[in-house]
């Protein structure tokens, strides 16, 4: 089973006679901390999410843990990705940067950052968290922007550029 996000090459092995799981690094055990520049958070959220809908009964941990009932584990692992990127975005919203929230949701970098000279770090989460939540949000408009009367809008947010009469728009649809 593909499972990418921690590498685009990961792979993930199911037996599904027997329904057991072996996921490699997707799943990680304990509250995210560190990660490195590569790590993808949509990619690894997806392979979660992925892994969740084989139903398996048994999971082997690439640190060599067995997981019996890992169903509820691996929906917190989501659920606690998830809350961290939601957090993050709260944090953005205010005004933080990405130092700033790391000093907010970190008391500080994690003994793995010291270890690798900050190739996993705390920074790296949030990064990744940031990237997640551009997938959900517009980069193309303020988060306090509201329409005005006579906006039009494209794909790519609001323009001020009139459609051209020969480009299929829902305007020119209902104009005739």
């Amino acid at each position: 089973v593909e499972t990418p996000g921690y590498s685009v090459d990961h792979i993930s092995l199911f037996e599904p006679h027997q329904r057991w799981l072996f996921c490699g690094d997707v799943y990680m055990e304990g509250k995210e901390e560190a990660w490195t520049p590569e790590f993808n958070m949509f990619g690894i959220v997806s392979s979660l999410r992925t892994l969740t809908s084989l139903r398996p009964e048994k999971l082997f941990t690439g640190s060599g843990a067995v997981r019996r009932t890992p169903q509820p584990e691996l929906h917190a692992k989501i659920r606690q990705l998830v809350t961290l990127a939601r957090e993050v975005a709260r944090l953005e919203i205010i005004g933080l940067n990405t130092p700033e929230i790391v000093a907010c949701l970190f008391k500080e970098e994690s003994r793995l950052a010291f270890l690798t000279r900050g190739h996993f770090s705390a920074l790296n989460l949030v990064e990744a968290c940031r990237a997640y939540n551009a997938i959900f949000t517009s980069e193309l408009e303020p988060h306090n922007s509201y329409p005005e009367p006579g906006d039009r809008y494209s794909r790519f947010g609001r323009s001020s550029i009139d459609p051209l009469k020969s480009e299929p728009s829902d305007e020119n649809d209902l104009a005739g």
